[in-house]
C-alpha cells in the first residue's frame, strides 16, 4: 500500500501574462528582495514535489535570464495573450499521466509563503481525492491542489478563466484552507506602490 507522504504530486506556476495594465513584466517585479516570480519558486521548494513547472509567455527572455534555472523546468505558452486558460491547459497536458496531483499557483500573490503550500499539502496527503484550495476575502482560489481526475477540466478551460471556474464547479469535492494576504495581486502600477508601502 502507498503511503500518503509517498503520492507523487507536481507544481505548475502561471507566469506567461503580458502584465497590459501594468506595462512592465510583473513577474520580475521586486517585493522583499526578490523578484514575484522567485519569491513563488522558492516558496516551493521544499514541498517535495517531483516537478516544479513554470509556464512563462511574454518577456520570457528577461523572465528566464534573471530566474534561478536549476529548481524549475520551463514551458513556453505561445498562446499567452488568448488569456490564463491556455497557460494551465499547456502545463496540464505536459503533466498528464506523470502524478496523482498538481499544485497550481500564480505567479502575482505576493504573500505567497512556504508554510500555507506545506498545509496544503499535507491536507492534500490525507484527503487524495479532493481539491484543496485557499481561502481569502471571502472566495477560493489558488494555490490549489487538484488531484488527476480534475486534469481533463483543466485542459478545456478556454480565454482568462482560470482555475477558479474549475473550484466553484466542484464545490462540493473541495477542502479550503485560509490564506492571509492571499487577495493581494499586482495588476497596475499603484497595487505595486499600496504593495510596496504596506
Amino acid at each position: 500500500m502507498v503511503k500518503p507522504k509517498e503520492i507523487d504530486f507536481n507544481i505548475l506556476i502561471l507566469a506567461a501574462g503580458k502584465s497590459t495594465r501594468l506595462g512592465r513584466a510583473k513577474q520580475l517585479l521586486k517585493f522583499k528582495g526578490k523578484s514575484l516570480l522567485q519569491n513563488t519558486i522558492d516558496a516551493c521548494a521544499d514541498l517535495g514535489s517531483k516537478e516544479i513547472i513554470v509556464v512563462l509567455g511574454a518577456h520570457s527572455d528577461q523572465i528566464k535570464s534573471q530566474l534561478d534555472l536549476n529548481k524549475i523546468s520551463l514551458l513556453y505558452n505561445p498562446d499567452y495573450e488568448s488569456g490564463l486558460a491556455s497557460s494551465i491547459s499547456i502545463g496540464m497536458k505536459y503533466l498528464e499521466g506523470q502524478s496523482k496531483a498538481t499544485l497550481i499557483l500564480v505567479c502575482d500573490q505576493a504573500y505567497i509563503h512556504a508554510r500555507h503550500l506545506q498545509n496544503l499539502v499535507n491536507t492534500w496527503r490525507n484527503h487524495i481525492t479532493k481539491i484543496i484550495c485557499s481561502s481569502y476575502s471571502q472566495t477560493i482560489g489558488v494555490p490549489a491542489i487538484f488531484p488527476s481526475t480534475y486534469y481533463n477540466d483543466l485542459m478545456h478551460l478556454k480565454g482568462d478563466k482560470g482555475a477558479k471556474m474549475i473550484l466553484l464547479k466542484h464545490k462540493y469535492n473541495l477542502i479550503s484552507l485560509p490564506f492571509e494576504g492571499g487577495e493581494v495581486d499586482i495588476d497596475t502600477e499603484q497595487d505595486y506602490n499600496n504593495l510596496l508601502a504596506n
